[in-house]
């Protein structure tokens, strides 16, 4: 199995070309490294951890993450971000790489990861 990594920053096209590039041939898997963070941040186990780093200000009345009061947070400072970075990044290579072993055992031809922070 072949691997790709689609990466760039937004509202380069990577999304749209990896839809695009699945829809061609159903011999592609494309794993959408927005859609791991998402699954993850949406954990409650998460939302207990980010808590701890970032203060239960980032935490809504329902428990979850907020994402608004999050952002602003790494957004406005770059320390901020390198803790998110760390926790996150981890959790999400382990996504990556269940998906890829997953789609190698079905005998995927062509494994796409769209991965904007790659670098």
């Amino acid at each position: 199995m072949k691997t790709w990594v689609v990466t760039g920053g937004a509202g380069s096209g990577k999304s749209l070309f990896c839809r695009m590039l699945a829809d061609l041939d159903p011999g592609v898997r494309v794993f959408f490294s927005d859609v791991a963070v998402h699954e993850l941040l949406a954990d409650p186990l998460t939302a207990a951890e980010i808590a701890k780093f970032f203060g239960k200000s980032v935490i809504d009345s329902t428990g979850a993450i907020d994402r608004a009061k999050l952002r602003a947070m790494v957004f406005a400072s770059k320390r901020a971000r390198q803790r998110l970075e760390k926790y996150t990044h981890p959790r999400v290579y382990q996504k990556l790489t269940k998906a890829r072993e997953e789609a190698e055992a079905g005998g995927v031809q062509l494994f796409v990861a769209e991965i904007p922070l790659y670098y």
